[in-house]
């Protein structure tokens, strides 16, 4: 029995064919995995920014150095932060509706 033909999932991008059964699979998916990604996201940001502190202690206060790692932090805040923002408004998973192939 092949469980291609009775899922319809594609061989080539092993995505389910039908987009409303993919998007709640990966909605499914995502309200599984959703805690990990933000503990992993803040576990690496903590240690991100005892690795910048260090540079800037050993390589002095550079201005070009600094600047760029306060716009990635800010970056992070904004990003992280929205998100469930975006929830809210859509109800579902912002990176439920992304497909790398569209085949």
């Amino acid at each position: 029995m092949d469980i291609d033909q009775n899922t319809g999932i594609s061989r080539i991008t092993c995505q389910f064919e039908d987009r409303k059964l993919e998007t709640e699979f990966r909605d499914f998916r995502w309200e599984k995995i959703r805690n990990y990604v933000r503990n992993l996201m803040i576990i690496s940001e903590c240690i991100n920014m005892v690795i910048r502190a260090d540079d800037i202690r050993l390589l002095g206060p550079n201005p070009w150095y600094i600047g760029y790692h306060i716009l990635s932090f800010t970056l992070f805040l904004f990003f992280y932060s929205s998100y469930p923002i975006i929830i809210k408004r859509n109800g579902t998973s912002p990176f439920s509706h992304l497909r790398l192939l569209d085949l």
